[in-house]
């Protein structure tokens, strides 16, 4: 089981679990090591922080897991990836593939520089892989659980490379008439399973959107994953 470093891909910093007799863990960030324990468990009432460790996206050959720790009353959200990657030999051969894929995750909002306001990600997209050309391009929606029945954005996947068995590359957002719009957000991930039969990664969200005035700002991460579309092969 491998995990993917998305470090050169959205500047996280180096970070690992490792489990301390049955119920915490040791988490290490850049040498730093906190011991978190689970929510409701030992770790209420004076003991170590707490964290919530949740399986998302199942796959037959990977799967997204969301991390959710309280340190010193503040929340934070991460989301990794493990799998079985599959090997860089004979990927070229593949020729063109199409995903479908799951994305989640959470971040926080914020409209003229106010308090941050939590929030829930989720959507869906394709993925369109050329392994003879070692690119990637996709297209999907993305959304969250603030401002129920607002629909979800459109975003499409752009300038993304595949090196080895991974790939990085940018999302941009489709910014709605009237506002404008900066997009910084970017994913990265790898191929899992025998002849690429699934993808996952995760991923950065930062755009800002400018509409009469008023500023809105989200920042967050996502996990996505799916499998190959049959009806395209």
């Amino acid at each position: 089981m491998t995990a993917t470093d998305s470090r050169a891909v959205t500047g996280l910093v180096l970070a690992s679990l490792q489990r301390i007799g049955e119920e915490n863990l040791l988490v290490t960030i850049d040498g730093q090591e906190i011991e978190l324990a689970p929510r409701g468990g030992t770790g209420t009432g004076g003991g170590p922080p707490e964290y919530s460790l949740d399986e998302e996206l199942p796959g037959t050959n990977t799967a997204v897991y969301s991390f959710a720790s309280t340190i010193a009353g503040s929340e934070s959200l991460g989301v990794f990836v493990l799998g079985h990657e599959t090997s860089p030999a004979g990927l070229g051969e593949i020729g063109a593939v199409t995903y479908r894929i799951g994305i989640v995750g959470g971040g926080v909002q914020t409209i003229n520089g106010a308090d941050p306001l939590g929030l829930e990600i989720m959507g869906d997209g394709t993925i369109d892989v050329s392994f003879d050309s070692s690119t990637i391009s996709g297209r999907g929606t993305i959304g969250s659980d603030i401002g129920a029945g607002t629909a979800p954005d459109a975003f499409s996947i752009v300038g993304g490379q595949i090196v080895g068995n991974g790939f990085t590359a940018n999302i941009v957002r489709e910014c709605p008439t009237g506002s404008t719009c900066t997009s910084d957000s970017k994913i990265g991930g790898a191929f899992f399973g025998e002849n690429a039969a699934e993808i996952a990664g995760i991923g950065t969200i930062a755009e800002t959107q400018q509409t009469n005035g008023d500023v809105a700002k989200i920042d967050g991460v996502i996990g996505f994953s799916g499998a190959k579309d049959v009806s395209t092969q």
